[in-house]
Order: C-alpha cells, then sequence, then structure tokens
C-alpha cells in the first residue's frame, strides 16, 4: 500500500485494512466460503469511496454523513434515468478523466462487495481462499488508481 493511499485512509480506516491483512493471514485452510475474508477490505473501500466522492465534490457533507446514502446505489452507471441527479458515476467520469476509472470503481464494488454479501436463492457464490486474495488485491489496486486518476 503507498503511502499516499495510508494517508488517505486515515485513522479511522487504515486499522480495518490492517485488521484485514491480519485476518486474511490468520485464515485457515479447507473452508467452504472465504467471503469473510474479504468483508474488512469491502467496508475500508466504502469508506474510502464515500471520501474519494467527498474530496472531488461528487457528494456534499450531509450525503457523506447520512446513515441512508447508498454508495452503490449513486455509483451504479445503470441508475434509472429519473434518478441520474445522484449519480455519482457521471461525476467520476467528469472530474477522474473518463469512464475507465468509473466502471473499474464500480466493478470493485460489485465484485468485492454486492456479488459477495448478498445471497441470491441458486445463486450464491462461495469464494476460496484464492478467490478472496484476487479481490482484495483488486480493491486496494482500485483505490490506488481513483487516488492518482482523480487527482487526490
Amino acid at each position: 500500500m503507498s503511502s499516499k493511499l495510508e494517508a488517505f485512509l486515515g485513522s479511522e480506516l487504515l486499522p480495518l485494512f490492517r485488521d484485514g491483512e491480519k485476518l486474511l493471514a490468520l485464515a485457515p485452510t479447507g473452508l467452504s466460503d472465504y467471503s469473510f475474508v474479504v468483508f474488512p477490505f469491502a467496508k475500508v473501500y466504502e469508506g474510502f469511496l464515500k471520501k474519494l466522492f467527498l474530496s472531488i465534490g461528487a457528494i456534499n457533507e450531509w450525503q457523506y454523513n447520512n446513515d441512508r446514502w447508498r454508495v452503490g446505489r449513486a455509483l451504479n452507471p445503470q441508475l434509472e434515468k429519473e434518478l441520474r441527479h445522484e449519480s455519482v458515476y457521471d461525476r467520476i467520469v467528469e472530474h477522474c478523466g473518463g469512464v475507465e476509472l468509473a466502471d473499474r470503481l464500480w466493478q470493485a464494488w460489485k465484485r468485492g462487495r454486492n456479488q459477495i454479501f448478498h445471497f441470491w436463492p441458486g445463486r450464491n457464490k462461495a469464494l476460496t481462499l484464492g478467490d478472496a486474495k484476487e479481490i482484495i488485491s483488486q480493491i486496494e489496486a482500485t483505490m490506488e488508481a481513483a487516488l492518482v486518476d482523480c487527482k487526490v
């Protein structure tokens, strides 16, 4: 992790990231699903995104602090037209150099949170330890890229 990302995560999110690293290092073998290993990193990613969105002016203080404002809904590129005013995706495209980063942020969100922590009958996805490590790497690399592309 870069010192820039460490500084951006700050005293609230960096300890959780470090806890995730400890959990990953201690993860036992032979389990049927390692989704739990991804959880601290997914939580850090949510906090990172909120801080990023606030820092580039994509959201305001009320949204940042509001318990009911949802990152996934605002970042979703398929947001319904009547809700487009809530779209952070469009603001990322404008402020951070285009669709590539916005898509990357969305894909990391979907893969590192939505597809892991929701249950859909007949479509439940169990992660191997290797899958969990790959998702964690994707989340970290995406955060690093966002800091560069958004010039934060």
